[in-house]
């Protein structure tokens, strides 16, 4: 027996570049419930994030309807933004990927939020 086990995900956390913009995409578009969003400024933000010279952390939380699950967005101020891009073989890296269903809404609506195209993929 173990001592702990893992019962399901909580959250995904994905930082972005600019928190605006990116829940124009998750929410409006996507669909997401926003829980809340918080400017994090408090001087000791920069120990508990790792990130020496970040002046503050902007946090917003979406919750994904009918389910316990959130996606947290994060925007750090005050520092250059870094893309993630990176070999998958990097030790740390990860992936995730989602089940959705279409609503109707056109390829017009991703070009809205910067997409240059819609998601496609397979029905079940």
């Amino acid at each position: 027996m173990v001592a702990w086990a893992i019962v399901g995900p909580r959250h995904a956390g994905i930082t972005v570049s600019d928190l605006d913009r990116s829940l124009a995409f998750y929410r409006d578009l996507l669909g997401l419930e926003l829980r809340w969003r918080r400017l994090y400024e408090e001087p000791e933000i920069r120990r508990i994030v790792g990130v020496p010279e970040a002046t503050g952390l902007e946090i917003a939380m979406l919750r994904v309807p009918g389910s316990d699950f959130e996606v947290e967005l994060l925007e750090y101020r005050g520092c250059d933004p870094v893309t993630g891009g990176s070999s998958p073989a990097i030790s740390g890296t990860a992936t995730s990927a989602s089940s959705w269903r279409a609503s109707g809404r056109s390829t017009r609506s991703f070009a809205t939020v910067g997409c240059a195209s819609a998601p496609t993929g397979r029905s079940r």
